[in-house]
């Protein structure tokens, strides 16, 4: 498996070890190319380029299948019969919004070539997958490390993302500044543990993500997972996977996010149907499920037993 990152607060590196270690599980042997593997610059702009180079020189032969979990990562590998790609939402449209819609172009022009490269390409969003013809696989979730973890003492608001205003954290510390509620902002002012992030998540009063674009976000699936209400933005990406579990913002401002926090805390029957709709689909993800279906990709494009 490629990616720059495993395990930690990425939710592609949440993903890369849940997945692995449930293959490991079933007694299919994995190996890893990651920043800790393969070297990487530790600076922003410069570290998903650098891991790219170091894991295409420190290439290995020998696998069956080479599992890539990013485009920004397809150079990482040669042209191979049995690459499968796997892709954490939609990059052109997150590049366009980033970078403006000449590197969206550039990118998207430069990746119609380096998809050939690939048997096949899955998506972990259904809305991204329908649109682009990917095979749609979701995110997995170990329900069972989750189920056994306490809940904090701390009651809470949270917003957990990277700080992108993408990811529409100023919108949210603008809102809840209004509100007589405390808040969190993680991933931005501070990083903790995601088992700390699981614990804030079982005792919040709900997960707020006022983001621009989204694929399928590893947090809302924690925060189903951990009983935790969920405020988004009204993107269709949501739509597909979490209609009836995501009280959806009237608009994307400050003052539309005050208005829905306050309304699904202060409404406990709001409050308990989105933590009970959330809990039900938690138990779509789980790891297991998950990988039988890559399993099923992987006998297709030539694993051995």
């Amino acid at each position: 498996m490629v990616n720059a990152t495993y395990g930690g607060v990425s939710g592609s590196g949440s993903a890369v070890e849940l997945l692995s270690m449930e293959l490991l599980r079933r007694g299919i042997q994995v190996g890893l190319q990651t920043g800790d593997t393969s070297g990487c610059l530790p600076v922003p702009k410069f570290k998903s380029a650098s891991f790219t180079l170091m894991a295409r020189l420190r290439e290995k032969s020998g696998y069956d299948i080479i599992h890539v979990h990013s485009p920004k990562f397809s150079a990482a590998v040669g042209h191979h019969s049995r690459n499968i790609l796997t892709i954490h939402g939609d990059f052109i449209t997150e590049l366009q919004r980033s970078y403006g819609s000449v590197t969206s172009r550039l990118f998207d022009m430069w990746f119609r070539a380096e998809r050939e490269k690939f048997e096949t390409i899955t998506c972990v969003s259904p809305y991204w997958s329908k649109l682009r013809g990917w095979e749609y696989i979701p995110n997995g979730l170990d329900l069972g490390t989750i189920n056994k973890i306490p809940p904090s003492k701390e009651r809470c608001v949270l917003f957990v993302g990277r700080k992108d205003k993408i990811k529409g954290y100023d919108i949210f510390e603008e809102a809840l500044r209004k509100t007589r509620y405390s808040y969190r902002v993680l991933g931005v002012h501070e990083v903790v543990p995601r088992r700390e992030v699981i614990a804030l998540m079982k005792s919040a009063y709900c997960l707020v993500l006022p983001s621009t674009q989204e694929g399928m976000p590893y947090v809302i699936l924690e925060a189903f997972a951990a009983g935790c209400p969920v405020i988004a933005t009204d993107l269709p990406a949501l739509r597909s996977f979490g209609e009836g579990a995501i009280h959806f913002l009237a608009n994307r401002d400050a003052e539309s996010v005050r208005m829905a926090v306050e309304e699904v805390v202060e409404d406990q029957t709001l409050w308990n149907r989105l933590r009970r709709n959330g809990l039900e689909k938690a138990e779509e993800y789980d790891i297991r499920k998950v990988a039988s279906k890559y399993v099923s990709i992987y006998e297709v494009a030539g694993l051995r037993a």
